[in-house]
């Protein structure tokens, strides 16, 4: 009996596999009889397995968690066809596993293309059917939000869309690479470019590209806010040109996506703060090593070694009021030029000087 059950359950489980699930096209018991037919072995002929699959078909729904089988019958001599519901599933979910699920679906259904995300928008619909069974609250999808950085939300054009998903197509085909036309951030230069994509980071509002630079049959890992492809075509890769392979993670821990100062290299950063800075700074240290020694009532010295980023450049400047930068020079004399350049763009005349 156990090993008939057994046997059941693995067949329903192929099952809920191989079918199409919405919006995909839906499936005939033929073709699906190619897909399964080793899970019924023991039938001796093509009438039977039909027959097999068939009966499994109408054993289904009572398995599912959520969701539906939906049926559309043929028109004359035509057999049925069959497609799972979007929101289809076949395993019970924990509560944490269905919140944590809900929450990633409110991040990233504003991150990923549409023609990814709706492949699998059913598997996060499925978890807060069943997150609400669990916890007998409705309306999860209100109850989790992701707020956008910045002073508003970027507004995506089409034609970003479309760059978007050209780069997860050639992500998941692997063996690709992309002939791309690029605006450098920041201003209207657009460069021509090869590229071997690596892998994809969401630095707040914006998502970059990291990919390897293909030029005079060497490469080099650059970064590209996806923002900004004028252009995109998958081509054939090349296996003359070698390319090094990269630890998403490195990069990342390296702040690969931001511009920086001083030549990328690590520099000594020794400067005095008021109080008021040290809970930010404290969480959230701006490079390795970092230490924090309180010199005076209310006031304190940091000291630590690390790539200036463009973000930690902005930090400084927004809280120059607090700081004295000590050393080195060369970044007290360019948050100093940053600050003057501010200054004048912004003086403030006398309107008595004018009448």
């Amino acid at each position: 009996m156990k090993k008939a059950q057994s046997k059941l359950l693995k067949r329903l489980l192929t099952l809920y596999k191989v079918l199409p699930r919405y919006p995909q096209e839906f499936i005939s018991i033929v073709s699906l009889k190619n897909k399964v037919r080793k899970n019924y072995s023991d039938c001796i002929d093509e009438a039977s397995i039909i027959k097999a699959i068939r009966r499994d078909l109408d054993l289904l729904p009572e398995f599912l968690i959520s969701g539906e089988l939906i049926v559309k019958a043929g028109k004359g001599n035509q057999p049925a066809t069959y497609q799972l519901s979007r929101d289809a599933c076949i395993e019970p979910m924990s509560k944490e596993l269905a919140l944590i699920l809900v929450m990633a679906n409110e991040y990233l259904h504003h991150s990923l293309p549409d023609e990814i995300y709706e492949k699998v928008e059913g598997f996060f619909q499925s978890a807060e059917l069943q997150l609400q069974q669990n916890t007998k609250l409705d309306d999860w999808n209100r109850r989790v939000r992701f707020i956008p950085d910045g002073y508003g939300e970027t507004e995506k054009a089409q034609h970003y869309v479309e760059m978007q998903q050209l780069i997860y197509k050639a992500l998941l085909q692997g063996d690709v690479w992309l002939k791309a036309k690029y605006r450098k951030e920041g201003t209207q230069q657009i460069g021509s470019y090869m590229l071997k994509p690596q892998g994809i980071v969401q630095y707040g509002q914006k998502p970059y590209l990291m990919a390897s630079k293909i030029d005079s049959k060497k490469s080099v890992l650059r970064t590209f806010n996806i923002l900004n492809f004028e252009f995109l075509e998958i081509v054939p890769e090349k296996i003359a040109i070698d390319i090094d392979a990269y630890d998403l993670d490195d990069l990342i821990e390296k702040r690969e996506f931001e511009d920086a100062y001083f030549n990328r290299e690590e520099i000594d950063i020794f400067f005095v703060f008021q109080e008021i800075l040290l809970d930010e700074l404290t969480r959230n240290p701006l490079g390795d090593c970092q230490s924090i020694v309180k010199i005076d009532e209310g006031y304190y010295e940091l000291n630590t070694s690390c790539i200036f980023t463009m973000s930690r450049m902005d930090w400084l400047i927004q809280n120059a009021e607090y700081i004295q930068i000590i050393g080195p020079d060369e970044l007290k004399e360019e948050v100093a030029d940053r600050i003057m350049r501010a200054a004048e763009k912004h003086e403030v005349f006398n309107l008595g000087d004018y009448e």
